[in-house]
């Protein structure tokens, strides 16, 4: 009889053990408290393509950088510690740009979907980001200039989001502008693994 108690205790450990182990597969894989940065894919670029003045122009930078505090419970939405920095920008009219980053109206975001293929998107808030150009004068343009913009893009499960032509609304004060694409690789480590993070 006590042979049977034992062979029992060791059958429901067993179970108990597998069930905590599927439980905390469904979570994410980081401890609450981590920080995760997310920066370009090593060779990379960060490529916007608009107009100005309804000239084409394409901006490209070498460098982009995010990142976030893990919750302690896990969720598929979370906010970034401070916006983003993107630097390095030189665009195809010869000019050096620059990219300011801000939260005046809310916080930049960051969600996933809860099933594959998982989808990852980067919320900007209204006028969250402005760029200017050294070869034209007095044009400042703003991202996001009315609400919120969503750049989604295909985050691959472990750490990887891909943005292909995300769509960005924007708006350009002393000159003109109306829409912007982004196309970059982001890698995040440490890896995040499967949502919920």
């Amino acid at each position: 009889m006590l042979r049977h108690r034992k062979a029992l205790a060791v059958v429901a450990g067993v179970g108990l053990a597998a069930t905590l182990a599927t439980a905390s597969a469904a979570y994410a894989t980081l401890p609450g408290g981590t920080k995760v940065t997310g920066t370009l894919k090593t060779g990379t670029k960060l490529v916007f393509k608009g107009d100005i003045d309804s000239v084409p122009i394409t901006v490209d930078c070498t460098s982009f950088s995010a990142s976030a505090v893990m919750p302690k419970t896990a969720s598929y939405s979370i906010d970034l510690s401070a916006p983003p920095t993107i630097k390095g920008c030189t665009d195809s009219t010869g000019g050096v740009d620059t990219i300011k980053t801000n939260q005046t109206n809310g916080k930049w975001t960051l969600s996933v979907t809860k099933t594959t293929p998982y989808k990852l998107t980067l919320g900007i808030p209204k006028a969250g980001a402005t760029f200017t150009s050294s070869v034209v004068s007095g044009c400042t343009v703003t991202a996001a200039p009315t609400g919120t913009v969503d750049l989604t893009g295909s985050y691959n499960g472990t750490n990887t989001d891909t943005v292909s032509g995300a769509k960005i609304a924007t708006k350009g004060t002393g000159c003109t502008s109306t829409t912007a694409t982004a196309t970059t690789t982001v890698v995040f480590a440490p890896s995040p693994g499967k949502p919920p993070f």
